[in-house]
């Protein structure tokens, strides 16, 4: 994932490393992999099988754009999100949330460091609802 990230603009890159704290820091059994050319986010704990095609084990993908980086949620319509910051309404259950790259870590407003709380609870969140044992 390092070698990945490094390759990226330093803006995005810093976007990019920061979130991925964030997100790893939800559980421990949350793993990390390249997923679609993109730093992606998954449940490495027992679950009931299922068939591969619904995600279940994916928690967030980082959809990489020039100036943006969307966070795709494979399975968002799952997700009891009162704040609204999850976008879209996309075949098969998908949400997401943009971060503008005129954000960084150090520079962060009261509401960026809040959206990426959120990211940390709806990770969590998001464990609980499929993290079933077998």
């Amino acid at each position: 994932m390092a070698a990945h990230i490094k390759k990226l603009d330093k803006d995005q890159g810093e976007i990019v490393e920061y979130t991925r704290q964030v997100i790893l820091s939800a559980d421990k059994e949350i793993g990390e992999q390249i997923k679609w050319n993109s730093p992606g986010f998954y449940y490495t704990g027992a679950m009931k099988e299922f068939n591969a095609k619904e995600y279940k084990r994916d928690i967030v993908v980082m959809n990489l754009h020039k100036g943006r980086v969307l966070l795709i949620f494979p399975t968002g319509d799952k997700i009891e999100d009162k704040s609204g910051l999850l976008e879209g309404d996309f075949k098969g259950g998908r949400r997401m949330v943009t971060i503008t790259l005129s954000v960084s870590p150090t520079t962060a407003s009261p509401v960026d460091v809040s959206l990426l709380q959120f990211f940390f609870f709806v990770c969590h969140s998001q464990l609980h609802v499929r993290s079933y044992t077998v």
